[in-house]
């Protein structure tokens, strides 16, 4: 028997428990101690602890009194749900525990320590990284977000989390395949109440476009979130920080949708247009320009409003035609007549954009894709490649000789006998040196090319003849100057199939081949500048007008495309670029230094090419633009209002040549003539406003470009010139970025021969090398 120990109460009970389970003797005594224990510590019932099994002891008595097996009963264990329900609620309490309220970094913290997730530091993601854990570890916090979407604080901590991961470029790319960023936008309609968790969400949103690992990521976003943002902005206004957040994030995703035709090469479908719904964001912008509330009369939410309005007259210009009262195109002409030089150019660019067609989005004046060709590297507008400019050459006429010899025309005007051959080469010559007397016939020949319905079958006539004739280099001059002919009426009718893309494709692709095998003549560096806008088609045009065989006409033409091409330029770079990226034009002082030389720029070209021609006057028109978006309502009554009549001069006298060149421009000057003192009184509150908050935001701005220059920001040729030029602090900066791609990542590796640069993937080390790295990486020196 086991050693027995006195109690206070005189009872007995032994010093350790018996083995298990008892015999029957041993179990009868076992009972009868129990039920002494029973009646004087615990009068209603007393639990046996033994090896993990409890029981009740009276309902054991029982069971021995009517002589039934003695065995030990289980309590049941919780199931699974039962588990994670116990789980779901101690998780929410630890982070509803969390202190202060909406410290959203500690609540990421609790759930990372809940998840068994080290995500703390950069050493932690590079070892996630390594493991290849990312898919894992990104599917246990969504499963964990979607399972407590009803708690606030554990959804806030999740994005906190997020926002911690998207950081990096490697885990970025995760997080775009698992599709978080439409599990973050649904957030946007969650928990309206709390405008702290709102914030979150936003920022969040905002750094995962901002992160985006592909463009095509990035439309896809800015097309789902764009609509669901905006709902946002009005439930916002009467908290400032939240509603420019809101703003800021709607610019952000309207003018990443300027990469969409870069990329897929067609302008946004129909049906994804209007997905955006942009009518109901255009109607809005104006509704809070007209209620000029606290948060709008601030400078960067007018800045941001102007910019998203511009946006969306060139993405779907219906949506501010179709304004009542032509509310739109006063605004557009009010935005001419402030005192910020670049709401100004804004202004002339939303004017531009609803003449335009919004499908031809390659062929204008202000171009604003050359703002994303740096982002765009690969795609790019020149297309130097000779298989894919073969592409859109024309096919070879089957039967040459045939041709020349029954050409379908048999006379040309109706009365002098049809050579074709004599025709082609004075048309060729009509380009190349321009009209050598007041009676020639040529620019008749090009109307006639322009406009007959019978131009296709005189077009192939002229080709044969010169195909016949051996005549390769006049061959090309031809074709090029048929397809730059189509220009101006090409964008006036609507084209499903986007014929007038190809027409440029076509011009920019035989150009850069003739070039690559004629690189002495002039005419196909005319052709690759005309009508296009970027500053390489400005090196371009300057190189053109050095060339020997360069005629004067030919000369005159050039330099006209290059000073259209530069004040295009420079309005969009002035106007489109968002927040930051417009430290280059602090102010309407620094402005002035590129405007004045445009101005004289513009004179000269207009002398060269004769003030009375259609170029002269177009000419005239845009120095008139130049001297309104440069100087603006301080140039005083006479400068702003005495032109005007021989502005509409200009007009009539092109319209009564029927010149096609630049007829959007000049609409856009005629909107500005005709509603300039209707729109100066509809929206002067609108104008006093920006006059009001411009010089301190004007400070502002000189305070990022100093900024901006201290970091080191250059423009180069290419990045491998850009990274060379910054030199030790730009390595020591970059060194967690790719140096292709430029996102950043803490487990980059590096180029195995000059370790000196690291990449993300062998794709970025690719295009690196091509792009100009192989110049500069170096292999190591191998000891023999």
């Amino acid at each position: 028997m086991p050693e027995q120990v006195k109690t206070c109460d005189d009872t007995v009970r032994p010093s350790r428990l018996p083995r298990w389970p008892p015999s029957g003797r041993e179990a009868v005594c076992l009972i009868l101690r129990l039920a002494r224990c029973v009646q004087v510590l615990m009068p209603t019932r007393v639990m046996l602890k033994k090896t993990g099994h409890a029981f009740p002891a009276l309902r054991t008595i029982t069971a021995i009194s009517h002589r039934t097996s003695f065995l030990p009963r289980k309590v049941p264990r919780p199931g699974n749900s039962q588990l994670l329900a116990m789980v779901k609620v101690k998780l929410v309490r630890a982070c509803n525990q969390v202190q202060p309220a909406f410290n959203w970094e500690g609540i990421g913290d609790v759930i990372c320590r809940h998840l068994g997730l080290a995500l703390s530091s950069s050493r932690d993601l590079k070892r996630l990284i390594r493991e290849n854990r990312v898919a894992e570890v990104i599917s246990k916090l969504i499963e964990c977000a979607k399972s407590n979407e009803a708690h606030m604080n554990v959804l806030g901590g999740f994005l906190s989390v997020i926002r911690r991961l998207v950081v990096d470029g490697l885990i970025a790319r995760e997080l775009a395949s698992q599709d978080v960023y439409s599990i973050v936008l649904n957030y946007t309609s969650m928990h309206t109440q709390s405008l702290e968790f709102r914030n979150v969400v936003i920022d969040t949103l905002s750094d995962l476009f901002k992160h985006a690992p592909a463009l095509n990521d990035s439309h896809t976003y800015a097309i789902l979130g764009l609509a669901k943002v905006a709902r946002l902005i009005l439930e916002s206004i009467d908290d400032i920080t939240t509603f420019q957040k809101l703003l800021s994030l709607v610019l952000s995703l309207i003018s990443r949708l300027n990469t969409f035709k870069l990329i897929v090469h067609k302008p946004i479908p129909a049906e994804l247009l209007y997905a955006l719904e942009l009518p109901q964001l255009a109607n809005l912008m104006v509704t809070l320009l007209e209620k000029r509330s606290p948060a709008v009369l601030l400078w960067d939410s007018l800045d941001e409003i102007a910019i998203i309005l511009t946006w969306i007259a060139y993405l779907q210009s219906d949506a501010i035609l179709r304004m009542p009262d032509n509310k739109g195109v006063l605004l557009f002409v009010a935005f001419m007549q402030c005192s910020s030089l670049a709401i100004r150019c804004r202004g002339f660019i939303g004017l531009l954009n609803l003449h335009y067609r919004d499908f031809a989005q390659d062929l204008r004046f202000c171009n604003p894709h050359v703002l994303d060709d740096e982002i765009a590297p690969e795609v790019g507008r020149i297309y130097a490649n000779l298989e894919e400019a073969m592409r859109y050459r024309p096919p070879e006429i089957p039967d040459v000789s045939e041709r020349y010899h029954n050409p379908s025309l048999k006379e040309l005007f109706g009365t002098n006998p049809f050579h074709a051959y004599e025709v082609a080469m004075r048309f060729v010559r009509y380009e190349l040196e321009g009209p050598q007397s007041d009676k020639d016939l040529m620019p008749y020949l090009q109307k006639y090319l322009d406009v007959h319905e019978s131009a296709a079958d005189l077009f192939k006539d002229l080709d044969s003849a010169l195909r016949f004739h051996k005549q390769e280099y006049e061959t090309e001059v031809l074709l090029l100057a048929r397809l730059m002919h189509m220009y101006p009426g090409l964008p006036k009718v609507d084209d499903p199939s986007d014929f007038h893309r190809y027409i440029n494709m076509g011009v920019t692709a035989n150009a850069a081949y003739c070039i690559s095998r004629w690189p002495e003549k002039a005419y196909f560096h005319y052709a690759k500048v005309k009508s296009q806008t970027g500053t390489e088609y400005a090196t371009v045009a300057a190189a053109a007008a050095k060339l020997p065989d360069c005629s004067p006409y030919l000369s005159a033409k050039i330099f006209y495309e290059l000073v259209i091409n530069l004040l295009g330029y420079g309005i969009v770079s002035m106007s489109m670029r968002p927040g930051l990226n417009r430290w280059e034009w602090p102010d309407t002082k620094s402005a002035g230094l590129f405007f004045s030389p445009v101005q004289n720029q513009l004179i000269v070209a207009s002398d060269r090419v004769g003030r009375e021609s259609a170029e002269g006057q177009i000419l005239a028109i845009l120095s008139f633009v130049s001297v309104l978006l440069s100087g603006g309502p301080d140039l005083g009554t006479d400068m702003l209002e005495g032109p005007i009549p021989s502005i509409r001069e200009n007009l009539q006298n092109l319209n009564a040549m029927k010149c096609s060149e630049h007829q959007e421009a000049r609409n856009a000057m005629a909107d500005y003539v005709q509603y300039r003192r209707r729109a100066a009184i509809r929206w002067s509150a609108f104008i006093l406003a920006v006059r009001r908050v411009e010089p301190a935001a004007a400070e502002g701005r000189r305070l990022r470009a100093r900024e901006a220059l201290q970091s080191g920001f250059l423009r180069t040729e290419s990045r491998e010139e850009t990274y060379l030029a910054l030199g030790e602090n730009a390595e020591a900066k970059g060194a967690i970025r790719c140096a292709w791609c430029g996102r950043m990542s803490v487990a980059l590796r590096k180029c195995s021969r000059c370790e000196k640069v690291k990449y993300c993937n062998a794709s970025c080390q690719r295009s690196h090398w091509a792009d100009g790295h192989k110049t500069v990486c170096i292999s190591p020196i191998i000891q023999v």
